[in-house]
């Protein structure tokens, strides 16, 4: 049977991450190891998309790289992983497509990713339309999703005006400002899931200086199917108040520290309905908490605080990169987006909670349950050597009868009490 370290973590926690970091600081040579990087980007791999095999990666024993030098290629690498679309079963109804620097709207278009529209997110421009983008779209072939009372099947639910491959029926979303477009996410979400609010909302930052605290709440939403409406720091726009309303006395939780929503503004919403935050003291922490919360009472969200799962990891500087990430937590890794700081080292707090993470098993690795964890972008943004780490934090680990010292799953030794 499957074991957890959590109960065994404070005796093995020590050795563990003096052995990482050793591993760290010598160069971690597993990303070298003849471990080849098949970059996708912008304007490159069209012909493999068209042949629907444009998943490009570069792994690890217990890690999957998206390895595109920009957000389009891994946004688009990411959907064409999740929906191969190499016949009708496994092609997407419809696409979510949003502006290339727009993360507001990534997050408000994210709950679209939830089932049972489960659409995955491109991005493209009001001009121009990226060339990955546009081959990810002829891979997908989306067959167009069913709206109740409508006789159009769009395939494609747009932001704003942005450009798509020509005659391609789609939805364009209010993008006057992103308040109105989360509200008006949010309305067309509940007429596609029978006509009921949800019972839970997400509320977060528009604050462009403080958005890194915001990007978890988008797979979070496509886990959850829960919409997500942006406040600022002590005022609610009139468009998130009216969405709100629309719920009628839902559990609004909030996804950010103080800084970024306040104490006050938490006082507002509570005569909207129940309110929780869920936060951590800086951007990597706080996609710690959002992925180990859990609501008590109705078991809403990831709580995630045992080992057997998928991850999404991201550099926090790159945003953009959450389009892909939502994608991956709703289709493939089924887990929440975690962020670091660094391209070379792994932040603290993220390094302890996979460390909390680690399965373990006494006699037959075959009996443990595993971690996988996807990983978003090139060598620039994540590089080989923090990857190999992420591979060691991973890994599943051996334990011996008490007294006695076992071998780890990287080969090195753990005592355990």
């Amino acid at each position: 049977m499957p074991l957890s370290l959590r109960h065994r973590r404070r005796s093995i926690a020590a050795t563990l991450f003096t052995l990482l970091a050793a591993t760290a600081l010598s160069g971690c040579t597993l990303g070298d190891q003849g471990l080849q990087s098949t970059s996708l980007k912008s304007g490159e791999g069209v012909e493999d998309f068209s042949r629907g095999s444009g998943s490009p990666a570069l792994t690890t024993r217990n890690t999957i790289r998206i390895p595109g030098a920009d957000p389009a290629a891994n946004a688009a690498a990411a959907a064409i992983t999740v929906y191969p679309s190499s016949s009708a079963f496994t092609r997407p109804t419809a696409v979510s497509v949003v502006g290339e620097d727009d993360w507001r709207a990534a997050i408000a278009m994210s709950v679209l990713s939830a089932p049972p529209v489960n659409a995955p997110m491109l991005l493209s421009g009001p001009d121009e339309l990226p060339d990955v983008t546009e081959s990810a779209m002829t891979a997908l072939n989306p067959s167009g999703v069913v709206i109740p009372g409508q006789t159009l099947h769009p395939k494609a639910f747009t932001a704003g005006t942005l450009k798509l491959p020509e005659r391609t029926a789609r939805v364009n979303l209010v993008d006057d400002n992103y308040e109105n477009l989360s509200l008006a996410v949010d309305r067309l979400w509940t007429r596609m899931t029978g006509g009921k609010p949800s019972d839970e909302v997400i509320v977060t930052t528009a604050d462009p200086n403080l958005k890194r605290y915001a990007l978890p709440a988008g797979p979070l939403a496509a886990n959850t199917g829960s919409p997500v409406f942006f406040v600022n720091k002590d005022t609610v726009p009139l468009a998130t108040l009216r969405a709100i309303k629309d719920h009628k006395k839902p559990a609004i939780y909030v996804v950010g520290p103080k800084q970024a929503v306040s104490d006050q503004l938490l006082t507002v919403l509570r005569k909207y309905g129940t309110v929780r935050r869920i936060a951590g003291p800086d951007p990597t922490d706080n996609a710690v908490q959002v992925a180990t919360f859990s609501d008590p009472a109705t078991t809403w969200g990831w709580g995630i605080t045992d080992p057997g799962h998928g991850f999404v990891i991201m550099n926090s500087h790159n945003e953009m990169n959450v389009v892909a990430a939502t994608t991956l937590s709703s289709g493939a890794a089924y887990g929440p987006l975690l962020l670091n700081s660094n391209p070379n080292v792994v932040d603290r707090s993220l390094r302890n909670y996979l460390l909390d993470e680690q399965s373990a098993y006494i006699d037959n690795p075959a009996s443990a349950v595993y971690n996988r964890a996807w990983l978003l972008g090139d060598e620039a943004q994540l590089s080989p050597g923090i990857q190999a780490t992420f591979d060691k934090l991973l890994a599943v680990t051996k334990l011996a009868p008490q007294g006695e010292t076992a071998a780890t799953g990287d080969g090195a030794t753990a005592p355990v009490p």
